[in-house]
């Protein structure tokens, strides 16, 4: 729910934005029909997409926290699920759909282990909450 509520918060951003910009709406560079497709990864892939053309719109860095690397050896559950000490919040997110849409337990559900999955949830938690914006007046929407 998480991954779906940034999605749709990063549309209604981008639409936005894209008023307030001098140019005209043919700056969008995205494809707002994957957020009608199944859960299998488009809203990963949307996220990637709004994150960047958020970024170009407001001409910031925003996205590069998504996309970069990150030492994760001070996460024992990432680093035994993973089998990698570094790794971005996109891969982390693409492994965990896929490991969720391909598991023997059914789609939806991961093959991981519980408390390796509370632990690996908790940290695309923490880490999404920056993508998430905070209402600042009643028809606008702030990154923090």
């Amino acid at each position: 729910m998480l991954i779906q509520h940034i999605c749709i918060s990063n549309a209604e951003y981008i639409n936005i934005l894209a008023k307030e910009s001098s140019g005209n709406m043919s700056k969008i560079d995205i494809g707002f029909t994957e957020l009608l497709q199944p859960a299998d990864g488009a809203c990963v892939d949307f996220i990637s997409n709004s994150l960047t053309q958020i970024a170009k719109l407001k001409n910031s860095s925003l996205a590069r926290f998504y996309f970069e690397d990150k030492d994760i050896s001070n996460q024992p559950a990432l680093v035994e699920w993973l089998q990698i000490k570094k790794t971005s919040l996109r891969n982390i997110l693409c492994t965990y759909v896929a490991d969720r849409n391909e598991s023997i337990f059914g789609h939806g559900i991961s093959s991981t282990n519980l408390f390796l999955d509370i632990d690996i949830i908790e940290y695309i938690l923490e880490k999404l909450k920056f993508y998430l914006p905070e209402s600042k007046g009643e028809d606008t929407l702030f990154f923090s």
